[in-house]
């Protein structure tokens, strides 16, 4: 399953295309979402996946969440990630799977810093940042922040 709005989103961000976008990285997230749709798989069992397909039933975003992963949690439960095709910005469809994943509980979410889009989304949704900061090494060094609600 190709990955709705990750080149949207990092595209700028991320200078290896190849790396993050080529034929490996796509045989990279077939091996994941296999994982993450089969039942009781260890790294994804608990997790709560949503897609939204067009009329055509073409996947055009996703949001997975879940417990956090962080040991520092402030809250109990995590957005792990959330894509739209760009075409798909401005719809609603991004706010309908979040809450379709974490509701309107309070919750965290890691986004890139040099994000603003994202960020203003997460903001409008009632997230605001905590001050916690990581690097995802596994992805050129993108720093991420934490967002909390």
């Amino acid at each position: 399953m190709p990955t709705p709005g990750r080149r949207d989103a990092y595209g700028d961000l991320l200078e290896d295309h190849e790396r993050w976008f080529g034929k490996a990285a796509l045989e990279r997230r077939t091996a994941q979402w296999t994982a993450m749709l089969t039942p009781g798989d260890p790294q994804y069992g608990r997790s709560t996946i949503a897609v939204g397909c067009a009329p055509d039933g073409q996947v055009v975003g996703f949001a997975t969440g879940g417990e956090t992963r962080d040991e520092d949690a402030p809250r109990p439960l995590e957005l792990f990630a959330l894509y739209t095709d760009s075409a798909w910005h401005g719809t609603g469809l991004g706010r309908a799977l979040v809450e379709a994943v974490i509701g309107d509980e309070p919750a965290s979410v890691w986004v890139a810093a040099e994000n603003p889009r994202a960020r203003r989304f997460y903001e409008k949704l009632g997230f605001k940042a905590d001050g916690a900061e990581k690097v995802e090494e596994h992805l050129a060094n993108l720093r991420d922040i934490r967002m909390v609600r």
